[in-house]
Protein backbone atom coordinates (compact mmCIF):
# COMPACT_ATOMS: atom_id res chain seq x y z
CA UNK A 1 0.00 0.00 0.00
CA UNK A 2 1.35 3.07 -0.93
CA UNK A 3 0.90 5.86 1.72
CA UNK A 4 1.73 9.93 0.99
CA UNK A 5 1.98 12.15 3.91
CA UNK A 6 3.84 15.57 5.50
CA UNK A 7 7.78 14.52 6.59
CA UNK A 8 10.35 16.41 7.47
CA UNK A 9 12.94 16.86 3.99
CA UNK A 10 16.03 16.70 6.44
CA UNK A 11 15.70 12.82 6.52
CA UNK A 12 19.00 11.02 5.41
CA UNK A 13 16.56 8.46 3.31
CA UNK A 14 14.60 11.39 1.68
CA UNK A 15 17.86 13.09 1.21
CA UNK A 16 19.17 10.28 -0.88
CA UNK A 17 15.81 10.73 -3.10
CA UNK A 18 16.31 13.98 -3.57
CA UNK A 19 19.45 14.12 -4.91
CA UNK A 20 18.72 11.04 -7.13
CA UNK A 21 16.73 13.84 -9.26
CA UNK A 22 19.43 16.07 -9.66
CA UNK A 23 22.00 14.20 -11.85
CA UNK A 24 18.91 13.75 -14.22
CA UNK A 25 18.29 17.57 -14.46
CA UNK A 26 21.55 18.55 -14.80
CA UNK A 27 22.36 16.28 -17.50
CA UNK A 28 19.14 17.16 -19.58
CA UNK A 29 19.69 21.51 -19.01
CA UNK A 30 21.89 23.40 -18.20
CA UNK A 31 22.73 25.74 -14.93
CA UNK A 32 20.44 28.39 -15.91
CA UNK A 33 17.35 26.51 -16.79
CA UNK A 34 17.40 24.71 -13.92
CA UNK A 35 15.39 25.83 -11.00
CA UNK A 36 15.93 22.86 -8.21
CA UNK A 37 15.21 23.89 -4.31
CA UNK A 38 17.87 22.81 -1.82
CA UNK A 39 16.69 20.84 1.12
CA UNK A 40 17.19 23.42 3.55
CA UNK A 41 14.53 25.58 0.84
CA UNK A 42 12.21 22.51 1.09
CA UNK A 43 12.02 22.78 5.24
CA UNK A 44 10.62 26.07 5.28
CA UNK A 45 7.49 27.44 7.21
CA UNK A 46 6.19 27.93 4.13
CA UNK A 47 6.26 24.78 2.18
CA UNK A 48 4.45 21.88 2.41
CA UNK A 49 6.72 18.72 2.08
CA UNK A 50 5.27 15.58 1.29
CA UNK A 51 6.69 11.88 1.20
CA UNK A 52 5.35 8.93 -0.64
CA UNK A 53 6.11 5.29 0.98
CA UNK A 54 5.47 1.41 0.73
CA UNK A 55 6.08 -0.61 3.54
CA UNK A 56 8.06 2.06 5.11
CA UNK A 57 10.52 2.91 2.03
CA UNK A 58 10.19 6.33 0.51
CA UNK A 59 9.20 6.30 -3.05
CA UNK A 60 8.85 9.43 -4.13
CA UNK A 61 8.01 13.27 -2.95
CA UNK A 62 6.81 16.66 -4.12
CA UNK A 63 6.21 19.72 -2.21
CA UNK A 64 4.18 22.88 -3.24
CA UNK A 65 5.21 26.46 -1.85
CA UNK A 66 2.48 28.81 -0.35
CA UNK A 67 2.47 32.36 -2.21
CA UNK A 68 -0.48 35.19 -2.16
CA UNK A 69 -3.89 35.03 -2.20
CA UNK A 70 -4.42 31.54 -3.20
CA UNK A 71 -1.53 30.85 -4.94
CA UNK A 72 1.37 27.86 -4.38
CA UNK A 73 3.79 26.51 -6.84
CA UNK A 74 4.46 22.83 -6.96
CA UNK A 75 8.05 21.92 -6.57
CA UNK A 76 10.57 18.73 -6.19
CA UNK A 77 7.30 16.02 -7.55
CA UNK A 78 9.83 12.84 -8.08
CA UNK A 79 9.20 9.79 -8.05
CA UNK A 80 12.52 7.09 -7.49
CA UNK A 81 12.73 5.42 -10.97
CA UNK A 82 12.46 2.29 -9.26
CA UNK A 83 9.72 2.77 -8.19
CA UNK A 84 7.76 3.91 -11.19
CA UNK A 85 5.00 2.33 -12.88
CA UNK A 86 3.00 1.96 -9.39
CA UNK A 87 0.90 4.85 -9.33
CA UNK A 88 3.64 7.20 -7.15
CA UNK A 89 3.36 10.04 -9.49
CA UNK A 90 0.00 9.73 -9.24
CA UNK A 91 -0.87 9.38 -5.16
CA UNK A 92 1.96 12.26 -4.91
CA UNK A 93 -0.33 14.86 -6.93
CA UNK A 94 -3.72 13.74 -5.18
CA UNK A 95 -2.35 14.37 -1.69
CA UNK A 96 -0.60 17.90 -3.17
CA UNK A 97 -3.57 19.35 -4.54
CA UNK A 98 -5.60 18.06 -1.25
CA UNK A 99 -3.48 19.22 1.30
CA UNK A 100 -3.02 22.76 -0.74
CA UNK A 101 -6.87 22.99 -0.60
CA UNK A 102 -7.49 22.21 2.83
CA UNK A 103 -5.25 25.98 3.22
CA UNK A 104 -6.80 27.74 0.44
CA UNK A 105 -5.32 27.36 -2.48
CA UNK A 106 -6.97 27.66 -5.63
CA UNK A 107 -4.17 28.64 -8.08
CA UNK A 108 -1.54 25.93 -8.14
CA UNK A 109 1.60 26.77 -10.52
CA UNK A 110 4.90 24.79 -11.49
CA UNK A 111 8.16 25.36 -14.10
CA UNK A 112 8.68 21.95 -15.80
CA UNK A 113 11.69 21.29 -18.34
CA UNK A 114 10.43 20.48 -22.04
CA UNK A 115 12.46 17.24 -22.19
CA UNK A 116 10.36 15.18 -19.33
CA UNK A 117 6.98 14.23 -21.30
CA UNK A 118 6.31 12.47 -18.48
CA UNK A 119 5.89 15.12 -15.92
CA UNK A 120 3.97 16.86 -18.49
CA UNK A 121 1.82 14.26 -19.56
CA UNK A 122 0.66 13.75 -16.19
CA UNK A 123 0.08 17.42 -15.48
CA UNK A 124 -1.68 17.62 -18.22
CA UNK A 125 -4.37 15.02 -16.95
CA UNK A 126 -4.70 16.66 -13.80
CA UNK A 127 -5.82 19.96 -15.67
CA UNK A 128 -3.20 21.81 -15.80
CA UNK A 129 -2.75 24.40 -18.78
CA UNK A 130 0.27 26.20 -20.08
CA UNK A 131 0.52 29.97 -19.45
CA UNK A 132 3.48 32.59 -19.74
CA UNK A 133 6.28 33.04 -16.92
CA UNK A 134 4.99 33.75 -13.24
CA UNK A 135 6.60 34.92 -10.40
CA UNK A 136 10.34 35.80 -10.31
CA UNK A 137 10.98 32.99 -13.67
CA UNK A 138 12.09 34.91 -16.87
CA UNK A 139 11.04 33.61 -20.54
CA UNK A 140 13.17 29.99 -21.09
CA UNK A 141 12.57 28.14 -24.48
CA UNK A 142 13.67 25.21 -21.99
CA UNK A 143 10.97 25.63 -19.74
CA UNK A 144 7.43 24.98 -19.48
CA UNK A 145 4.31 26.82 -17.08
CA UNK A 146 1.62 25.67 -16.35
CA UNK A 147 -1.15 26.52 -13.56
CA UNK A 148 -4.18 24.87 -12.61
CA UNK A 149 -7.17 27.80 -11.48
CA UNK A 150 -9.40 25.04 -9.47
CA UNK A 151 -11.75 28.12 -9.14
CA UNK A 152 -12.30 27.58 -12.92
CA UNK A 153 -12.01 24.25 -13.26
CA UNK A 154 -14.05 20.91 -13.72
CA UNK A 155 -12.05 18.91 -11.34
CA UNK A 156 -10.68 20.98 -8.00
CA UNK A 157 -8.97 18.43 -5.62
CA UNK A 158 -11.22 16.47 -3.49
CA UNK A 159 -11.48 18.12 0.37
CA UNK A 160 -11.86 15.17 1.79
CA UNK A 161 -8.70 12.45 2.02
CA UNK A 162 -8.83 8.94 1.37
CA UNK A 163 -6.92 8.38 3.80
CA UNK A 164 -5.88 9.55 7.61
CA UNK A 165 -3.74 12.32 8.26
CA UNK A 166 -2.86 11.97 12.35
CA UNK A 167 -0.52 15.59 13.32
CA UNK A 168 1.02 15.74 16.35
CA UNK A 169 2.62 18.52 18.06
CA UNK A 170 6.05 17.82 17.81
CA UNK A 171 7.66 16.51 15.67
CA UNK A 172 5.06 18.39 13.22
CA UNK A 173 4.87 15.75 10.73
CA UNK A 174 1.85 13.31 10.25
CA UNK A 175 1.51 9.95 10.94
CA UNK A 176 -0.95 8.29 8.16
CA UNK A 177 -2.67 5.23 8.00
CA UNK A 178 -5.69 3.76 6.26
CA UNK A 179 -9.13 5.60 6.47
CA UNK A 180 -10.87 1.60 6.62
CA UNK A 181 -8.32 0.55 9.13
CA UNK A 182 -9.22 3.50 11.86
CA UNK A 183 -12.65 4.52 10.13
CA UNK A 184 -11.97 8.62 11.28
CA UNK A 185 -11.02 11.66 10.05
CA UNK A 186 -9.33 14.02 13.02
CA UNK A 187 -9.39 17.53 11.99
CA UNK A 188 -5.56 18.75 10.30
CA UNK A 189 -3.74 20.91 12.66
CA UNK A 190 -0.95 22.40 10.65
CA UNK A 191 1.79 22.83 13.48
CA UNK A 192 3.74 25.52 11.07
CA UNK A 193 1.04 27.97 11.57
CA UNK A 194 -1.72 28.25 14.66
CA UNK A 195 -3.58 30.78 12.70
CA UNK A 196 -3.81 28.97 9.32
CA UNK A 197 -4.66 25.84 12.23
CA UNK A 198 -7.53 27.34 13.96
CA UNK A 199 -8.77 28.53 10.33
CA UNK A 200 -9.01 24.66 9.30
CA UNK A 201 -10.48 23.96 12.78
CA UNK A 202 -13.39 26.85 12.14
CA UNK A 203 -14.07 25.78 8.33
CA UNK A 204 -14.71 22.32 9.85
CA UNK A 205 -17.12 23.78 12.63
CA UNK A 206 -19.54 25.45 10.77
CA UNK A 207 -20.95 22.88 8.72
CA UNK A 208 -21.85 21.43 12.50
CA UNK A 209 -22.70 23.88 13.72
CA UNK A 210 -25.57 24.68 10.93
CA UNK A 211 -26.78 21.25 11.76
CA UNK A 212 -27.48 21.64 15.11
CA UNK A 213 -30.92 22.38 16.54
CA UNK A 214 -31.64 25.95 17.37
CA UNK A 215 -32.59 26.67 21.13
Amino acid sequence: MITVARESPRQDEVVALIRQADPLMQSLYPAESNHLVDVESLAAFNVHFLVAREQGRALGCGAFVLGEAGQAEMKRVFVAPAARGKGVARALMEALEREAAKLGVTLMQLETGIKQPEAIALYRKFGYAERGPFGSYQPDPLSLFMENDWRKAERAPRATPACVVRYSTFPPWPVQSSAEAVGTQPWPLHAFCPLQALLVVLQELVPLQALMPEH
